[in-house]
């Protein structure tokens, strides 16, 4: 993992990286909508599935040097940073949200 892992990641642990939301179909079978559904926590118009990522340990990526493009894509502070923070860290959220938004980043 890089030493310069982005302070407000470090702190919040990996929220991001502890589930995984799903847009729901709009036109889709209602059989999948309500599968998913029964399995996650529905978000408007997707479902957060918990669904940790593998290289995730101890609230750390444990590939951080050779994370996919998606992950290095992932803005710190956007808006699905701060929603995985109000989900998953609520006890937390105003300290981590403040802390994202003061280190915002095209990736982390």
């Amino acid at each position: 993992m890089s030493a310069k892992m982005n302070p407000a990641c470090k702190a919040c642990g990996g929220a991001c990286c502890s589930s995984l939301v799903m847009s729901l179909p709009v036109d889709g079978p209602a059989d999948l909508v309500q599968w998913l559904t029964l399995r996650g926590k529905r978000e408007a118009n997707s479902v957060r599935l918990n669904v940790p990522c593998s290289a995730l340990e101890d609230g750390k990526c444990s590939i951080h040097l050779m994370r996919p493009q998606n992950c290095r894509d992932y803005k710190v502070g956007g808006p699905q940073c701060i929603a995985a923070i109000n989900a998953l860290r609520p006890n937390n959220a105003p300290y981590l949200k403040r802390l994202a938004r003061e280190h915002q980043t095209g990736a982390t």
